[in-house]
């Protein structure tokens, strides 16, 4: 390969090889000049002389002919290259706090000079397309004779890496290559793929086994619930909010301030705070079943459960004390219906607890807020979450994104997002999001 072109002498690269003409005829004078050395009488060497001078012009000439017929030849379109995991792994050992990302070229003002002298010779008549391969061959033909390693510093790629190009240009490939490395590596490595790739996901399982993490392979896939892993979403968070979060961003929003989805956040809000005030672990499943069937039942067990801590364990007996007292009332207490003994309930904390100075605690009170709402008022408002929460709880769904940890006919694996990282697993998820955007 020659060296480098530059703006001030510029090589038109679409020419006819006219230093093949020249070679020849040097190729020619050489063996001339050699007969003549052998055969003529005259003094030897004059012939020889020119003959040495004739090889050296002839292997100068072939060279330039060469390279430019090369360049040629490539400008034409290149096949593909294979790349076997072993390769990777030796790029891997050399370059151990880089990524690599294929094999490029430099562009710059001498590729542009180049396009611009093709586009003036007309592309399709020098390199006629062939409908059978997609793309511009002669794009990859500029620079591919000083192709080299295309890595990236671990220190660049901490932030988000966007990879465009169009259908069929190699994008899920390269994006094969680099999550290769994060697995030879020993990484964690989480995989969100939309269009549940079968060859990606081929190809993850087959590097996790090449490279020893065969272990370290999840894969959570709806539509094959019996070879998938149970992933439980609500395992790892900080505060209630954030589980009420993760549910209302699935509800596609009008506006920010939609009453719909803050009314059904505040309630998930509620439920997650009352069930942890229990020792008991939010689930998918669990919301859903709260929010359809309604939460009387964990309201009273909630109010019991503080009333318990603040007053201690006789606190029953003043409750019945209370209730006899308001036998004859006939106020929030009174009447009949399966809510009277929360109304009696509520009454107590309000008059016993809040009302003689016992703490007070804000999961009870939101919850007493919550039950004393319009039930069915309440319905209404949860129209647009309650359907999220049912397709995410049904068929299958509701054995993987809500597992149930004391199960012991269930063997499939349980894992969530913490569990990956500090485990180093690879997960693979199949979202199926052009059939189902849930």
């Amino acid at each position: 390969v020659g060296p480098p072109m530059s703006l001030m002498n510029f090589e038109d690269p679409f020419r006819p090889a006219y230093e093949s003409y020249a070679a020849g005829a040097w190729g020619a004078s050489a063996i001339a000049m050699g007969l003549c050395e052998v055969l003529s009488p005259l003094p030897s060497g004059i012939f020889a002389g020119i003959a040495v001078l004739s090889v050296g012009m002839f292997i100068r000439r072939t060279l330039q002919a060469a390279r430019i017929e090369k360049r040629q030849q490539h400008m034409d379109g290149v096949p593909l290259t294979f790349m076997p995991r072993k390769a990777l792994a030796d790029i891997i050992s050399r370059h151990p706090d880089k990524i690599f990302l294929g094999y490029g070229f430099p562009w710059s003002r001498e590729e542009a000079q180049v396009v611009h002298t093709l586009k003036r010779h007309d592309p399709e008549r020098l390199y006629p397309r062939d409908t059978d391969i997609k793309g511009q061959r002669w794009i990859h033909g500029l620079g591919v004779d000083r192709e080299r390693e295309v890595l990236l510093p671990f220190d660049h790629a901490g932030g988000m890496t966007f990879i465009l190009g169009t259908t069929g240009s190699g994008k899920t490939r390269m994006l094969d290559t680099v999550i290769t490395q994060m697995i030879a590596r020993g990484l964690p490595v989480i995989i969100l793929d939309p269009k549940s790739d079968a060859g990606l996901q081929h190809a993850i399982e087959a590097a996790c086994r090449a490279f020893g993490r065969a272990d370290a392979y999840c894969y959570f896939h709806p539509a094959h619930p019996e070879r998938s892993v149970r992933l439980d979403l609500l395992k790892n968070f900080v505060r209630a909010s954030e589980v009420a979060t993760r549910l209302a961003t699935l509800v596609q929003r009008g506006a920010t301030s939609d009453p719909f989805v803050n009314f059904g956040q505040m309630a998930m809000m509620q439920l997650a705070s009352a069930l942890l005030m229990l020792d008991e672990k939010p689930s998918i499943d669990s919301m859903r079943s709260l929010l359809e069937t309604g939460f009387d039942g964990l309201t009273r067990r909630c109010i019991e459960t503080h009333i318990g801590r603040v007053m201690g364990d006789t606190w029953r007996n003043e409750l019945q004390v209370f209730r006899n007292e308001l036998a004859p009332a006939k106020g929030p207490a009174g009447g009949g219906g399966g809510d009277r003994e929360l109304k009696i309930l509520i009454q107590f904390y309000k008059d016993r607890v809040k009302g003689q100075g016992y703490p007070t605690d804000n999961v009870v009170e939101g919850l007493i807020s919550a039950s004393q709402h319009d039930r069915e008022h309440a319905q209404k408002m949860l129209v647009s979450l309650m359907p999220v929460l049912a397709q995410l709880t049904a068929g299958p769904l509701k054995g993987l994104l809500s597992p149930d940890y004391d199960d012991p006919k269930d063997t499939r694996r349980i894992t969530n997002l913490e569990r990956v990282i500090q485990q180093n697993q690879v997960l693979y998820v199949a979202l199926d999001s052009l059939s189902d955007p849930i």
